[in-house]
């Protein structure tokens, strides 16, 4: 009896060990729970991104349990009771409750394809200098602002954007022509037109033939004969007058008059003239990158509209007409839309004394680089007009024909050229001072006085803006595997 109850007791001092025992390792030990769903709701302390397969981890000290929000996104473990590791394991969102003897902290944790840093670095890699473009990195995604600087730069974005959909936000703003402080473009424009006529008169040119005419009457007959190829001796009151004839009278009351003139001019044609009409304009288009301008060198026609008063007049204008839109990236590279009309009033196809409109007109777009001429466009014009006299039958004898007949050539070449040459350049910079100062001293060396022109003063721009930054932003990292913050001290 004595033994059971002795043994009763030991049994009841095992048990008090035990629960004792049990207690000491309850305070000890760390406990990871999973919950599907956090237990409340709790803004969190700390925020990381991390790309999938990648690991966080911190200081363990004073953890006493963990609690995953979605295990299926993150894991987290406690290693010997001194380091707290993270993993990501796909993407999405989740939130780490860390409990320990100073309170509960909250991570959210992103978990993301790539790492943002990494992507971020890639995405400037890609992009290269002067994209205009400011690279950061936001809760885990990369941001992309600013502005384009060309069109192979927001190829290269859309790329990237197609790429990573879910990690690279598009934000950026693209115009046709990048501005960098208002970046201006200086189109000098050369329209050369030459006229060449060339002429040539060969031959034997006949006057006058033998004519004989009958006039019967009193008194003197007045004859004449013309001064070219006319019908020969006529009696009339125009042209050269003869001699008075001969009068043959006979019969009663009656005076009759013969005459026989002869006249042959012969003039030996060998004449050769060569002319050069040669016009030139140049003018110069100062614009925004990105805008369009327009230049116009010539005149104004008035035409009379028909049907309304006589002061109702419409205005054609003409001479040369241009206009420009350039287009410029951050290389200086240009692209040129070009629209030119030259007209010039053409007097020999008049009606009713207003002249008529030759016009020559062209559209294209070029590209070229800032400071290099380019051809638009050339055209030539060939007029040939060939007319020849000569007598019938004879003219046509070889060789010998050439004796009586005489032939006009006329041959007459229209050359027009069109050249462009744009230059870059920011307001009170260097080159935008060397092209006034051109300006200024060509318009001197052309007569006008310094009074006439303006007074322009040198403008200090004050340093300018400073240049965007395309590696600012960096988004909050937990660090590496060797970096260890402490989550509760």
């Amino acid at each position: 009896m004595e033994r059971q109850v002795v043994m009763r007791s030991k049994m009841k001092l095992y048990k008090r060990l035990g629960v004792l025992f049990l207690l000491m390792l309850a305070s000890t030990a760390v406990t990871v729970s999973i919950s599907p769903t956090p237990v409340h709701a709790q803004a969190p302390d700390k925020e990381f991104t991390i790309s999938v397969g990648e690991t966080l981890t911190f200081s363990g000290r004073g953890v006493r349990s963990v609690s995953i929000g979605l295990p299926q996104i993150a894991d987290a473990q406690v290693a010997d009771n001194r380091q707290l590791i993270v993993t990501g394991k796909q993407p999405g969102t989740t939130t780490i409750n860390i409990y320990g003897s100073s309170g509960q902290k909250t991570l959210l944790i992103r978990v993301v394809g790539t790492n943002p840093q990494s992507l971020a670095e890639e995405v400037r890699e890609v992009l290269g200098p002067g994209s205009g473009v400011d690279v950061r990195v936001v809760k885990g995604r990369v941001l992309l602002e600013g502005e384009v600087a060309g069109e192979k730069f927001k190829r290269k974005i859309e790329a990237l954007t197609t790429l990573y959909p879910n990690q690279v936000l598009n934000f950026t703003t693209y115009r046709e022509a990048f501005v960098e402080g208002a970046r201006m473009v200086a189109v000098d424009i050369y329209f050369v037109q030459l006229a060449t006529t060339n002429r040539d008169q060969l031959g034997v040119k006949w006057g006058q033939f033998i004519g004989a005419n009958y006039t019967f009457g009193s008194g003197d007959v007045p004859l004449y004969y013309g001064n070219e190829l006319d019908d020969g001796v006529t009696p009339g009151n125009t042209g050269t007058l003869l001699s008075n004839p001969a009068a043959l009278t006979g019969g009663d009351g009656m005076t009759s008059y013969w005459s026989l003139v002869g006249q042959v001019n012969v003039a030996l044609d060998f004449l050769v003239e060569n002319g050069l009409i040669k016009t030139i304009s140049h003018g110069t288009i100062v614009t925004e990158a990105g805008k369009t301008a327009s230049y116009h060198n010539g005149g104004t026609l008035l035409i009379r509209i028909a049907g309304l008063s006589a002061t109702a007049l419409r205005e054609v204008p003409y001479g040369l007409k241009v206009e420009i839109k350039p287009v410029i990236d951050a290389n200086d590279n240009v692209k040129l839309e070009v629209v030119l009309d030259y007209s010039e009033l053409d007097y020999a196809n008049a009606v009713n004394e207003v002249p008529a409109l030759r016009n020559n007109a062209v559209e294209s777009v070029v590209n070229t680089m800032a400071g290099q001429s380019v051809l638009v466009s050339t055209q030539e014009n060939l007029n040939n007009t060939s007319n020849s006299t000569g007598w019938y039958m004879l003219s046509r004898i070889p060789i010998l024909g050439w004796l009586f007949k005489s032939r006009n050539y006329v041959a007459t070449t229209l050359d027009n050229a069109l050249f462009i040459t744009p230059r870059v350049y920011e307001p009170g910079e260097k080159t935008h001072d060397e092209y006034i100062d051109g300006v200024f001293k060509q318009l001197i060396e052309s007569g006008a006085e310094p009074e006439d022109l303006p007074d322009l003063d040198d403008v200090d721009s004050g340093g300018g803006s400073a240049p965007a930054n395309n590696a600012t932003g960096n988004s909050q990292s937990g660090g590496g595997a060797n970096a260890q913050p402490s989550l509760l001290e």
